[in-house]
């Protein structure tokens, strides 16, 4: 997912620009297998994303993100799931969404 799951979907202050830096750090772990078929299964998700954009680089500092996220991935198959919360953390600049919990919904394929 190249997204910064903090940000919500549509806010053009933070996801708007020429410029921009991304970095993710996101560890997977298994919860359970939903039945005995193999490819399916549920996933905990606990990550980490910084990055920023902007037309310039004191534009890309000054709208820079870091949040923390929780979730589950859920697999069906070669597809998946991904519901994902993301808290943004405060770093010295204005919080996206006002600081508070961000949702999000995807689809994506597991290979």
């Amino acid at each position: 997912m190249i997204a910064l799951r903090g940000v919500p979907f549509g806010d053009t202050r933070f996801l708007l620009g020429r410029e921009f830096f991304y970095s993710t750090l996101e560890l997977q772990f298994p919860i359970a297998t939903l039945s005995s078929y193999p490819l399916v299964d549920l996933e905990g998700v606990l990550a980490a994303d910084f990055g920023g954009v902007g037309d310039g680089l004191n534009d890309l500092w000054g709208r820079r993100v870091l949040d923390l996220v929780f979730g589950v991935n859920v697999g069906f198959a070669p597809i998946v799931v991904r519901l994902h919360f993301a808290q943004p953390v405060g770093i010295g600049v204005p919080l996206p969404n006002d600081g508070n919990l961000t949702f999000n919904f995807s689809l994506a394929w597991r290979y």
